[in-house]
């Protein structure tokens, strides 16, 4: 294989379109018995970040039968902290379900007879989202579901409303789950691992080819190296 067959072959693997699936996080992955806390945690093509505080990847916190778009386990932690997700490749659509520790609606804006927002999404494209949540039928707490296609995203924050409600009532806490974004698929990963693989090999050859030729023209000839001899001119023997 020659170096332009190599070059194109990695080039070609580098330009290969991401092609990606729908991966839904249901925060059960791992089971309950030991806390997985989700600062820098990086799982299924997504790191997530939690500051302040502590906020649990495969937390319970009493939804289940008691929510209608939540079921323990799910990711939870105080309504003070704000968290961040940072996703391994752009994705064009976010989606989660959010419960909060209140039993009466909580409104999209600080100016609404409600308080709020209940929750604010804020996208790497510049866009934000101030969002409502409110108790559903049969249900104990203040919820919601997120949802968002667009324009690729490589990372989003969330944070909580950190206050009283309108029943006096302080949230401290807020619960995430079903969160579903973009990831790629493996043969696409395994493409692009080729492709950095193959373009790396092109490169180190291309040097070792530079510094043969330096080593020549110096008068350093490795043992082994084919040199080229100009032709004496004729006439120039001795007699």
């Amino acid at each position: 294989m020659n170096r332009f067959t190599v070059t194109f072959a990695g080039i070609l693997a580098l330009l290969t379109p991401v092609c990606s699936v729908a991966t839904t996080l249901t925060f059960d992955e791992f089971g309950t018995d030991t806390p997985i806390y989700v600062n820098d945690l990086h799982v299924f093509g997504l790191t997530f970040g939690f500051l302040p505080g502590v906020a649990l990847y495969n937390g319970a916190v009493g939804t289940e039968g008691n929510a209608v778009f939540s079921d323990d386990p799910l990711l939870t932690g105080p309504a003070s902290g704000l968290l961040t997700l940072t996703f391994d490749v752009p994705t064009t659509l976010l989606q989660f379900d959010v419960v909060l520790q209140s039993i009466v609606p909580i409104g999209d804006s600080s100016d609404s007879p409600d308080s709020g927002p209940a929750y604010t999404v804020s996208l790497s494209t510049g866009s934000v989202f101030n969002e409502a949540a409110a108790p559903q039928p049969n249900g104990l707490y203040s919820e919601d579901q997120f949802s968002y296609q667009g324009a690729p995203i490589t990372s989003a924050t969330v944070s909580f409303f950190d206050g009283q409600d309108t029943s006096g009532n302080t949230v401290g806490a807020f619960g995430l789950d079903n969160l579903t974004f973009n990831t790629a698929e493996p043969g696409t990963m395994f493409l692009i691992g080729l492709g950095c693989v193959v373009m790396g090999l092109a490169g180190n050859r291309r040097r070792r080819h530079s510094l043969k030729t330096r080593s020549i023209r110096d008068g350093n000839d490795p043992v082994g190296t084919v040199r080229t001899v100009a032709p004496i001119p004729a006439g120039s023997f001795p007699a």
